[in-house]
């Protein structure tokens, strides 16, 4: 498919990107019109046009360069000019209004069917592309007497609709509107609907006279002479019940100056992202009420409600941001409110940059910029030809070409950059959950395609081993299906978040004839095989890391899609006491602690493992630590030796009166030799990959304590 791309010179260019897929609680939409925002989406290319060249931003960020030094040092010039070529290239999408025709719907989502015509918003959801995957929440059916042009507003109106609500404009009120673009003309418009008189401020005289032939006689200049004389001649000298802020500007003047305008106890609502530098005189003596509005309304950032398709109850929660959508069109309907003369200028795809450049050039002149798509548009959800630039594999299936499913930053940073550093493997085609994800990861990549459904990573017959690196709830699925397709499986941990996942994927490892192996790296490190070869049982082992704290909201935390952090990191480090007891402990003890009530119990606990031969380890896992101390500290007694190692950079042996040092420049934590010893396994050739079995058990240890604990 193709969408408009922000690139990192600023420049808009249309990209050929492969469509999404569509989610289960999603609606996949064939786009008929989008609407370019002239204030959201060309504000920011107004500020980033002043953005420094490359090299010069670079030489700015000295972090920069010294990542880029250890790249070349560890995957060579390759996987370099490939990250280096990706900045360059693809940046963002943009966009987040539209409206067009149902193509798909996911398996949870009821009240819509493919054929139907609905508006869809959602900054970097509902984009300028010829197919968007939306959630429920943020789709609303379109009336038969709406055309699809007029509802592709619906998102831009929904935010000036809540705005409305938030100032409780009622009949007869004064409202002054300061800032006259689109969303201060439909702000307009809404304020007469419910009963209001509207006074209209803009710097710009081409909106004042835009505003009149909108029906708005009463329109100043903000900065003419007597301005705010007059506008209180209209409004009576109280002042004016409300004024509402849809200006894009950093200057403090337009809050201060609606201060100014408003009588005493009046509001003041902020819709559009302005200076908020306020003088406390005017807002003390008139005892402002002084309020914020949260872009389409109740919902909005609220992950639950957006991204898991979970409503408000009606009778707490009357206007949410869907709901706000409905409104609008049903002022349409019912003729309360008229769009047709916002919509000004009407673009193809193809021509957006135009679209953007009228609306950088023309200021005051342009309002509704209207994208219009090809009906006829490609839904393929894999690009192939235009992204690497490797040369084809072999058609039979080797550890030499691999797929990757989720190629995020920490896969970038291992997995990708090894294979680049080593010129006898390639990556045939990466698999990312959105179309800009997955087209980028490829540029990085050097892959020859690109894909939205990581099945066609499993269905290709070149590739022979595939990365998954995807979110923890989909890791045990994926690798399953990957095993069914005859591929070698590398899998980030935690490989389940269940019991039930992990058992069914035990059984799909046994059966399978290719080789699995689990992302429990840290056994691989130089420094646990020093220790490993040193110390003979029973061991005395105390594990500490020092995590750091992690926001309740954050993916990671969620039970159902990151398991924990018991589950989704803990596993590494029941790894390393399994590795270096060699053996399956035969008991443990969990044992967490909450703090507050931000920090959830299972981000402090404390493991303790009992094994064959009466070792003892405890792993203490604490995010309330000091965020100077180093992050993981081990200790490991045996036989008059001990060892202490400080996060994977220093190592010492102390043994009778002797002492020895050792120390990295760099962490190694092992990801680069597990990846080079699953190299070796792939291709037939000798190896110390540990075990299916070894590499499973970690995660059943801490699903199994998890779960006693919480029975307890």
């Amino acid at each position: 498919m193709k969408q408009v791309a922000v690139l990192n010179n600023n420049r808009i260019d249309i990209v050929e990107l492969p469509a999404p897929t569509c989610g289960e609680n999603e609606v996949l939409v064939r786009t008929a019109f989008s609407v370019i925002s002239a204030g959201t989406e060309t504000g920011s290319l107004e500020k980033n046009q002043e953005r420094d060249s490359l090299l010069k931003y670079v030489l700015n960020h000295p972090d920069l360069i010294r990542r880029g030094i250890r790249v070349l040092k560890q995957s060579g010039f390759r996987a370099l000019r490939r990250k280096v070529d990706a900045v360059e290239k693809i940046q963002r999408g943009t966009g987040y209004s539209l409206a067009g025709v149902v193509e798909a719907v996911g398996s949870e989502v009821i009240g819509f069917q493919p054929g139907d015509r609905v508006a869809a918003g959602g900054s970097g959801i509902a984009q300028h592309a010829e197919f968007c995957s939306v959630p429920v929440n943020l789709v609303v059916k379109v009336p038969e007497s709406v055309t699809l042009e007029q509802a592709s507003l619906t998102t831009v109106a929904s935010i000036a609709l809540q705005g409305i609500r938030q100032a409780e404009v009622g009949l007869g009120d004064q409202v002054v509107v300061i800032g006259l673009g689109l969303l201060g003309v439909l702000t307009a418009k809404f304020v007469e609907a419910a009963g209001g008189h509207v006074v209209g401020i803009d710097l710009d005289p081409r909106r004042l006279e835009n505003f009149i032939a909108f029906g708005f006689p009463n329109s100043f200049l903000a900065d003419e002479d007597r301005v705010e004389e007059k506008v209180l001649r209209i409004t009576g000298p109280e002042g004016a019940d409300c004024t509402i802020l849809t200006a894009a500007t950093s200057s403090d003047e337009p809050v201060n100056q609606a201060l100014r305008l408003t009588r005493k106890r009046g509001k003041v609502v902020v819709v559009g992202d302005v200076g908020m530098n306020i003088s406390r005189a005017f807002f003390y003596k008139k005892e402002i009420d002084f309020r914020i509005s949260c872009s389409y309304g109740p919902g909005r950032y609220d992950p639950e409600y957006e991204e898991l398709g979970i409503d408000y109850p009606f009778a707490y929660v009357r206007w949410t941001e869907n709901r706000n959508m409905q409104a609008y069109l049903d002022l349409l309907v019912a003729g309360r409110i008229r769009v047709d003369d916002l919509l000004t200028h009407r673009f193809t795809l193809e021509e957006a940059q135009r679209g953007f450049q009228l609306l950088l050039d023309s200021k005051g002149s342009a309002y509704g910029v209207i994208l219009q798509y090809d009906a006829a548009a490609d839904s393929r959800q894999t690009v192939t030809g235009k992204i690497g630039t490797q040369e084809t594999p072999s058609v039979t299936p080797d550890g030499r070409t691999f797929g990757i499913i989720g190629m995020g930053g920490f896969v970038t940073r291992t997995y990708v950059d090894y294979i680049l550093a080593t010129p006898e493997l390639n990556i045939r085609g990466v698999a990312n959950r959105t179309p800009f994800s997955s087209g980028k990861a490829a540029e990085i990549a050097g892959a020859q395609f690109a894909t939205t459904d990581y099945r066609e990573i499993l269905k290709d017959h070149r590739i022979g081993a595939v990365i998954i690196g995807t979110h923890h709830d989909t890791h045990a699925e994926i690798a399953r299906e990957a095993l069914a397709a005859g591929k070698h499986v590398m899998v980030e941990k935690p490989v389940a978040i269940t019991l039930d996942e992990l058992q069914e994927l035990s059984q799909a490892v046994k059966q399978a004839g290719t080789l699995f192996a689990v992302g429990t790296n840290r056994r691989y490190s130089p420094f646990l095989k020093r220790i490993k070869s040193a110390v003979s049982g029973p061991l005395m082992i105390n594990y500490r890391v020092n995590a750091g704290h992690i926001p309740p909201g954050h993916w990671t935390q969620d039970s159902k899609v990151g398991g924990g952090r018991l589950v989704g990191e803990g596993v590494h480090f029941i790894d390393v006491c399994n590795y270096l007891c060699s053996a399956e402990p035969v008991s443990w003890r969990l044992q967490m602690i909450p703090v507050g009530n931000t920090i959830q119990s299972e981000d402090n606990y404390s493991l303790q493992l009992t094994y064959p031969d009466n070792s003892l380890a405890v792993i203490d896992y604490i995010c309330i630590g000091a965020k100077n101390l180093g992050k993981e500290y081990l200790e490991v007694h045996s036989q008059g030796e001990s060892f202490l190692m400080y996060d994977y950079l220093k190592l010492v042996h102390f043994t009778g009166s002797k002492c020895k040092d050792f120390s990295l420049k760099e962490q190694d934590k092992g990801q680069r030799e597990q990846f080079h010893q699953f190299c070796l396994a792939i291709n037939g050739r000798e190896h110390e990959l540990i075990t299916p079995d070894a590499s499973l058990l970690s995660t059943r240890i801490a699903l199994e304590a998890w779960k006693e604990w919480k029975d307890a």
